[in-house]
């Protein structure tokens, strides 16, 4: 059955097996505003530098008016994605930094429609010498879980559901209003055909509290750099540490070995569909070790 994953079967075509050393492009999106786009790209990053991967990677920062991923991680390039003809091209540096590094780019909210126009412009999804320059390109999804918002996440597969684009639905529990879990979405026929469809993987995000965001934003500080500085209470340094290290249980899954190989996600989206089978877990709950989310 197709998964909406890029195969990612060995084979014995040299060619095919030349894009084990190319980079890949990981977009940080989710369409709505307020829903954690930046925290999670923040997440990844801090994730990425812990492991040493600092030079394997750049950021492109597409948001406009609030560089909160940007103002922490400063060696950066700035974009925008604009109906202006004069900037159409801006985008482009996504596929141009390929040659030197992976691009993580951190979408802004209301883009979708620029998106759409600029992929389509370019082929970065279907031209077929385009996908020779990058091993893959990763879609993470983050949703608060609200109506409009999985709608939004509908869309964006229905759109690019062809393509080999990975994508992943990211659920942010610091955004969680309705108390305890997801299992709601569950009576959302069309967002659980298409997890089924496509064996979409679904991950939720572990929740940072807001006086540690806030103190992070103020300073500048990544959630690493933050733990480190001094003067942190102790009584402070251990739901921080926590944190931490469910971002590492998290990626570590996802991204085992490099930046440029989201790995994890195939075996995430297998491991979900076989649990969805055997009912073992209560759906729309998350595993406490791996922090993925159950739907079925």
């Amino acid at each position: 059955m197709t998964t909406g994953l890029k195969d990612k079967t060995k084979t014995d075509n040299t060619e095919k097996d030349n894009t084990k050393n190319l980079n890949s492009i990981i977009f940080c999106g989710g369409e709505k505003g307020g829903v954690g786009k930046s925290f999670f790209a923040r997440c990844l990053l801090n994730y990425f530098v812990s492991k040493g991967w600092q030079e394997k990677f750049v950021l492109i920062e597409a948001d406009p008016t609030i560089s909160d991923v940007s103002f922490v991680y400063k060696q950066c390039e700035k974009v925008v994605f604009s109906d202006n003809k004069f900037d159409y091209d801006q985008p482009n540096a996504i596929v141009d930094k390929i040659g030197e590094k992976s691009t993580i780019v951190n979408l802004p909210s209301n883009v979708r429609n620029q998106f759409d126009d600029w992929a389509t412009r370019i082929s970065i999804f279907t031209d077929e010498e385009m996908k020779q320059i990058y091993e893959e390109i990763n879609y993470f999804f983050v949703s608060d879980g609200c109506y409009q918002s999985i709608q939004q996440f509908i869309l964006h597969v229905e759109k690019y559901k062809n393509t080999e684009i990975n994508n992943c639905l990211v659920l942010n529990t610091g955004r969680l209003t309705c108390g305890g879990d997801f299992s709601y979405l569950e009576k959302d026929e069309s967002l659980i055909k298409i997890i089924r469809d496509w064996q979409i993987p679904v991950i939720a995000l572990p929740e940072l509290g807001s006086r540690f965001q806030f103190e992070c934003d103020k300073e500048g500080l990544s959630y690493s750099e933050f733990l480190s500085r001094p003067g942190v209470k102790v009584s402070d340094k251990t739901p921080l540490r926590q944190f931490l290290k469910q971002l590492e249980q998290l990626f570590s899954k996802i991204f085992p070995n490099k930046v440029a190989k989201a790995e994890g996600l195939s075996k995430i989206a297998e491991e979900q569909a076989d649990k969805r089978k055997e009912g073992k877990l209560k759906a729309g709950t998350k595993d406490p070790d791996t922090r993925l989310v159950y739907l079925y």
